[in-house]
């Protein structure tokens, strides 16, 4: 089956849930990403496990208790996590190049990896004119990530992926 994927692949085989919150779309275009989503992989529908949520509009301090509720409830209704990804990581704090708010915000989603045993996935763009991501907070989460994947469309629309700054190898 041919899929449009950028080579990635993953397994669900326990049927964990992955949540995955979008804090930058409309609800239509939140909803236009899933289905494109549900396309690339080939599928007719979204499995059970995907519980995704366009929090656009909320404020950061509920973007943040929506996180730790939503983890909650979904390992227990599903036996665990498998995933999360937050895109929009800056929308969960008030001001990304404040250290006390970005260093509390990152040590809040390390420990969440912990307690649920799950990779985070966190979306952050860069600075504009500049390979730097954005404020302290990118800086941050630079420094605490696993892996620092980044993603850049050339003039014919192609996605190239790679890494610069990763704990155990390059990519």
């Amino acid at each position: 089956l041919e899929r449009d994927c950028l080579n990635w692949t993953s397994e669900n085989v326990n049927g964990l849930v992955l949540v995955h919150f979008d804090t930058e779309q409309c609800p239509f275009d939140h909803w236009q990403l899933i289905k494109r989503a549900i396309q690339r992989a080939g599928v007719s529908a979204a499995p059970d496990w995907l519980q995704s949520y366009c929090v656009a509009g909320l404020s950061h301090k509920d973007i943040c208790e929506a996180i730790g509720l939503s983890l909650e409830m979904a390992a227990q209704k599903f036996g665990g996590i498998h995933s999360f990804i937050l895109d929009g990581v800056a929308d969960a704090v008030a001001d990304v190049n404040d250290p006390a708010e970005s260093n509390k915000f990152i040590s809040e989603l390390h420990a969440l990896a912990i307690q649920y045993d799950c990779p985070i996935i966190g979306v952050i763009h860069l600075n504009p004119g500049s390979q730097k991501t954005r404020g302290h907070l990118g800086s941050q989460l630079e420094r605490k990530a696993e892996t620092n994947l980044q993603l850049e469309k050339d003039d014919e629309e192609i996605s190239k992926i790679w890494a610069d700054k990763n704990r155990r190898a390059s990519i």
